[in-house]
């Protein structure tokens, strides 16, 4: 797969990621994939990069020290709108 594609597949996840009737895409597993795409296509962007560590603190349902889906929420649709603007 071309970098083109990974990051179309990546706009995908995070727009599932998005989707509060798409309860599975907000699965430890779906933000693992994310963070690890993010880590693949964007090491060089920051603020790209802050979602990564972010989501590697990200637990559906929040606990000590760690991001619910509501609180990650804002932050992957920022993301999502920054890769889209730059990739469309």
């Amino acid at each position: 797969m071309n970098r083109l594609q990974e990051i179309t597949t990546l706009i995908k996840k995070l727009e599932l990621f998005l989707d509060p009737t798409n309860t599975s895409a907000w699965s430890m597993n779906a933000a693992k994939e994310i963070e690890g795409a993010i880590c693949e296509l964007f090491a060089e962007d920051e603020e790209i990069m802050e979602l990564a560590d972010d989501l590697a603190q990200y637990r559906p349902n929040g606990g000590d020290y760690l991001y619910s889906y509501e609180d990650i929420t804002p932050k992957v649709a920022h993301v999502l709108k920054q890769i889209k603007s730059s990739h469309n």
